[in-house]
């Protein structure tokens, strides 16, 4: 092989991994988009029958606006410890118990009787929705190695 064909070569081989790293980042953000968009979608969620829930139960201003973000608080804050879970335990065991867990705190919170229970679910839908949408910690940051 000449000099200047090992040089296509090399050339070649670096073009590859500059697509592959570039389509990496792609779906990564591509994952942290639909991850977000739920998030949004599931915490705007409530607001449709907020009206109703808070005639019914008696909230205060406080205690219907901690009901709308009972959901995105332990789910934002808790992502990160969920990927360790995942790298601990594996993606499908998380997602499969997450999604369980998730399924019955939400079938509680619709039959909820009080304002403690279902402020009690809806901060558990949100701990479990995290178990449902943690990737791997390695996720984060293998998509955008550049070495």
């Amino acid at each position: 092989m000449s000099s200047l064909e090992k040089a296509m070569s090399n050339r070649q081989t670096t073009a590859t991994s500059a697509v592959e790293r570039t389509s990496n980042v792609t779906a990564a953000f591509a994952m942290l988009a639909v991850v977000q968009s739920t998030l949004i979608f599931t915490i705007a969620l409530i607001m449709i029958p907020l009206p109703k829930i808070a005639e019914e139960l008696a909230l205060s201003a406080s205690q219907v606006l901690l009901l709308q973000v009972a959901y995105g608080l332990p789910f934002s804050g808790l992502l990160l410890f969920g990927g360790g879970l995942t790298d601990r335990y594996g993606a499908r065991p998380m997602f499969v118990v997450g999604l369980a867990t998730f399924g019955a705190a939400s079938a509680v919170a619709a039959l909820a009787p009080s304002y403690n229970a279902l402020m009690a679910m809806r901060f558990f839908q949100g701990d479990r929705g995290r178990d449902r949408r943690s990737p791997p910690r390695s996720a984060w940051s293998a998509p955008c190695s550049l070495t």
